[in-house]
């Protein structure tokens, strides 16, 4: 991910931790100046009205697209422009393009055009020619390699550049058609007196050792060009009375044609600071509209800026959704406010808190790199860095080990300077459960005073001990205990209800959903007894 200034905006664990790497995938720029911009920087605090407009230009793009239905022939032309980047180091150094390079010029300018008469029908009509003085020197630009009225995007050294290369070609042309025509009655009189003919590439090819191969052979206008051990291929052999004219008309035509190329050279030097900056226009264009297509997959909204509050209503994680409609279901949308401090998500296993917090963090990114958001609604600050310490660890070592990675980065994040969203999933599981508290709660006490945004994911009660911090907790299975077959194993996860509530002070605690989960799946009702004795106990020392 984008490194500014020395930090890392998301590192690489988080990015994967969150599934950055699904939405951004189906982020595709179509010309090359765009992919090789692909991995573009995100917008960071004190750059909110340049990531607004960048916002407020995607949905302007989108809007005059769909108006005017130009979507398909504006993506089709920015398919079609060439890289010209080398061919204008070569313009830069005066160095003379050859047919190729011309063709790819020619084609950018002709394509710029096109784009730019397709814009002009729409509000967008100055987003690559910015004013009447650039769409001058592009026109200048497109008929210094289009002399001629037709207009293509095909390039040659056309005879309307100079009366001097038409007439020297005319004459060419008829020397050409005079040796063919010689070419042709030689090979009609060696048809005759040999009774071989001669195939369209001009070539006469006999079985080797032959009358035939004998017969031809002994023809003076004729040479072998190659023998194989089973035929022999013969040809008119290249001497011509014309030879030497049209080996001179030929060589004029060759220096009339690099005295044009020098020519447009030099015309077009002064032009590549303008070639360069409609690159530019170019570029901006492809990434943007690169962005509202990805963002189509998972129908973004807009974020919107604001000072103290990250807000998403109706959010949900793409990836996941996408999982759950390929098995028939559907995923919850969740609401939340995150603000400077920490905020504490409580809730049963298999309750969706962790997706919760890769949802958060996903948009938060995505957000920050110019993308509309997989929610209803965002509100949201401009983030420092967005960091985490996500998952069910795998791919990790357990026990202290993972522990102790998940400590060490938790330890650089709080190093990180600015002011950044940290996602906290589960702090302290990794060691023993007195410890894993008394460790939750005190880092939950901790960011609760710095200027973080911090959201931490739990099932420790001790954090909620901690004053200042404002909780959710996963709806869960409540009011659904009646419903038959509410905890089989193959229905748990449908009937879970992950929306997130907020709670209120005074009513903080920790729900047992744990047992009630193993009471109607049918655990023996000793086990069941025990453990609300423990856990009724257990509460009842912590009032």
């Amino acid at each position: 991910m984008s490194r500014e200034c020395g930090v890392m905006f998301c590192d690489e664990r988080t990015a994967k931790e969150i599934g950055l790497s699904v939405c951004l995938d189906l982020f595709q720029p179509l010309t090359p100046y765009g992919r090789e911009q692909k991995d573009c920087r995100p917008f960071l605090p004190g750059e909110e009205e340049a990531w607004q407009q960048c916002l407020q230009e995607q949905a302007e793009i989108k809007k005059q697209f769909d108006a005017f239905s130009i979507r398909e022939p504006v993506h089709a032309l920015l398919t079609e422009i060439p890289d010209i980047s080398s061919v204008l180091r070569k313009l830069e150094e005066f160095r003379l393009l050859d047919l190729t390079e011309w063709f790819q010029l020619k084609t950018f300018l002709y394509s710029t055009q096109k784009l730019h008469s397709l814009l002009k029908q729409t509000t967008l009509f100055r987003m690559i020619l910015k004013n009447k003085a650039m769409e001058k020197r592009c026109e200048k630009a497109f008929l210094l390699l289009n002399p001629a009225k037709t207009h293509t995007s095909s390039f040659w050294f056309d005879d309307a550049y100079d009366d001097r290369l038409r007439e020297a070609r005319k004459t060419l042309r008829k020397l050409q058609a005079k040796v063919k025509r010689d070419q042709e009655q030689k090979a009609v009189r060696i048809a005759e007196k040999t009774g071989q003919t001669c195939n369209r590439f001009g070539e006469w090819v006999v079985p080797r050792d032959t009358e035939g191969d004998r017969l031809l052979k002994e023809e003076a206008e004729l040479m072998l060009v190659r023998q194989t051990s089973h035929e022999s291929v013969y040809r008119l052999k290249n001497e011509h009375p014309l030879s030497c004219e049209i080996a001179a008309w030929e060589e004029q035509i060759a220096r009339i044609e690099q005295e044009i190329n020098w020519w447009l050279v030099k015309e077009l030097v002064p032009l590549v600071p303008d070639f360069r900056e409609w690159m530019v226009h170019i570029t901006r264009l492809d990434l943007q509209w690169a962005r509202i297509r990805a963002a189509e997959h998972w129908q973004g909204v807009r974020p919107r800026w604001s000072k103290n509050q990250f807000r998403v209503k109706g959010a949900f994680h793409p990836a996941l959704e996408q999982k759950l409609n390929e098995r028939g279901q559907s995923m919850t949308r969740v609401d939340c406010s995150i603000r400077r401090g920490v905020t504490v998500i409580i809730g049963p296993n298999m309750g969706g808190k962790t997706v919760g917090l890769k949802t958060f963090g996903l948009i938060a990114v995505l957000a920050q790199y110019g993308f509309f958001v997989p929610a209803a609604a965002c509100d949201m600050p401009l983030f420092s860095w967005v960091a985490g310490l996500i998952g069910d660890g795998q791919g990790i070592r357990q026990g202290l080990s993972r522990f102790g990675a998940e400590m060490v980065r938790f330890r650089e994040f709080l190093q990180l300077p600015g002011t950044g969203l940290l996602l906290l999933d589960e702090t302290g599981s990794g060691t023993n459960p007195v410890e894993g508290g008394a460790l939750a709660r005190a880092v939950t006490a901790f960011l609760a005073k710095e200027r973080h945004y911090s959201v931490h994911v739990t099932h420790y009660q001790e954090v909620l001990e901690v004053k200042g911090i404002r909780l959710y907790q996963v709806a869960g299975i409540s009011g659904r205990m009646a419903e038959a077959g509410a905890f089989l194993p193959d229905t748990l996860e449908k009937r879970m209800d992950y929306r997130l509530i907020p709670v209120k002070e005074g009513r903080k605690s920790i729900p047992h959903e744990a047992i009630r989960i193993a009471e109607a799946i049918g655990l023996p009702p000793e086990i069941i007894r025990m453990a609300k004795q423990q856990a009724g106990e257990k509460a009842g020392e912590e009032q």
